[in-house]
């Protein structure tokens, strides 16, 4: 070993000459290793065999290795940890990994792990460029310069993409937009007020997509609508809005049912304190309880059980009971009818008491009788058997009767009273002659006794 004026040389066994070992340089730097000759492995030791660290020929170190394989090997039968450590709170502790970037790029591609002041934790990677995450050589997440982020996909066009099923507890998803937010139009809306959308994408639109095949909305009242509004709806696979519920701030809430054409059809709603349950198609059937045959025209079907109907049933059409054709009736029973009372609102047969009715005779009424069987305007009872009768129309026939058998009783109480005058007039002259008779007899019976007396 010779000592230099700023080295320390040293004279490899079966060589002549020294080479520089340790030193420093002109320009005040540090040297360890030769420049004159071409030398080995430079190891550090701590007694013995126990090697510290390991600098290959070809530059690579190994601590806790003697074979080190890349740069920076380090390897130890303990914990094994790199610590980087700064005291100041405004200072970047961290590692920068530098590349090359594609020639059509240029330059270095630069990423940063570290931390950043005081509890930032930066990884940072060039602006233009995506991270991945790989395993298998596969990658399973990646997250692209504009910030999507994808896992299962390498392509995500939103901040969060996963090509794949998700697991979780829970989830809560907002977009609380203000009310007074204005809108270019419904599609850009639907777009930025969507909390949650699953199932197929459809009908692109700029910066997204515009429906989803399940949908929950959180529209703020805005320039297309008074008051804010909720949606929870369906969508079918053509994008047509299959089932919506709706509910308005400080408002009404509504459930809408449409067909594949998108022609509403079932809709349960609020009108102020009403609650109404509507279906608007003119082919719509409403079914309760079980199947049933029924035909095309029922449009109301309750079967397997009993209704109630409490207040009034408002029926524009025809009811039938017991039959399925009421035909041209309002009312159509097959079958018997209890009831206290019925009113009847028809015609009324008053006209027998005008001045120019025809009032049959009784001779007329007893020819009819003898010849029919039956009163006149009075249907038979094989026609009330074949036919049936209305009961106001009857009601009616029977009160003319009635109010004939009126006005011939009235005309018999007439000649009655007639009769009766002209008996007591006779009965009167009777007693008169009566008197007279009287008289006769005592006259003769004196006109006797005065010509017995002569004789």
């Amino acid at each position: 070993m010779t000592n230099g004026i700023n080295y320390i040389r040293v004279q490899p066994s079966g060589q002549t000459g020294f080479s520089r070992a340790f030193g420093l340089n002109s320009s005040n730097h540090l040297y360890i290793g030769s420049v004159e000759q071409t030398i080995g492995n430079i190891y550090f030791f701590n007694k013995g065999t126990d090697y510290l660290m390991t600098m290959l020929a070809n530059g690579n170190v190994g601590i806790g290795t003697t074979a080190p394989d890349t740069k920076l090997h380090i390897e130890s039968s303990y914990d094994t940890k790199i610590k980087l450590y700064t005291t100041s709170s405004d200072k970047i502790t961290g590692i920068d990994f530098l590349g090359q970037r594609p020639s059509s790029a240029g330059g270095v591609s630069h990423h940063f792990i570290g931390t950043e002041g005081v509890g930032n934790y930066n990884f940072a990677i060039n602006a233009d460029e995506h991270l991945l995450l790989k395993t298998n050589n596969v990658t399973r997440l990646i997250a692209t310069s504009a910030g999507n982020v994808g896992i299962g996909t390498t392509n995500p066009t939103e901040m969060l993409e996963v090509n794949g099923r998700v697991l979780a507890e829970e989830g809560v998803f907002t977009n609380p937009l203000p009310n007074g937010t204005t809108f270019t139009d419904y599609a850009e809306r639907n777009l930025k007020c969507r909390a949650l959308g699953a199932g197929s994408l459809f009908a692109p639109y700029p910066n997204g997509f515009q429906e989803s095949m399940f949908s929950v909305m959180d529209f703020p009242q805005s320039n297309l609508q008074a008051k804010a509004e909720s949606w929870v709806s369906l969508q079918d696979r053509n994008n047509m809005d299959r089932f919506r519920v709706i509910s308005e701030q400080d408002g009404d809430s509504r459930l809408v049912l449409f067909d594949k054409t998108q022609s509403e059809y079932l809709r349960i709603f609020e009108i102020d304190d009403k609650k109404i349950f509507q279906m608007k198609k003119s082919n719509s059937v409403f079914r309760l309880g079980k199947d049933v045959n029924y035909k095309p025209e029922h449009m109301f079907l309750v079967s397997g059980g009993s209704s109630l109907f409490e207040g009034d049933a408002l029926i524009s059409g025809n009811v039938g009971i017991g039959t399925s054709n009421p035909g041209t009736y309002k009312l159509a029973v097959n079958g018997n009818i209890r009831a206290k009372e019925i009113k009847v609102e028809t015609g009324w047969s008053d006209f027998v008491f005008e001045n120019d009715y025809s009032l049959p005779t009784l001779k007329e009424v007893a020819q009819h009788i003898q010849e029919k069987g039956h009163l006149k305007d009075i249907p038979s009872a094989k026609d009330v058997e074949e036919n049936g009768i209305f009961l106001g129309e009857m009601d009616a026939k029977l009160l003319q009767k009635i109010e004939e058998l009126t006005l011939y009783t009235i005309a018999q109480e007439k000649k009655i009273n007639v009769a009766n005058v002209k008996i007591a007039q006779l009965e009167t002259e009777t007693e008169n002659f009566k008197k007279l008779r009287q008289i006769v007899f005592e006259l003769q019976a004196k006109i006797e006794k005065i010509e017995n007396a002569k004789k």
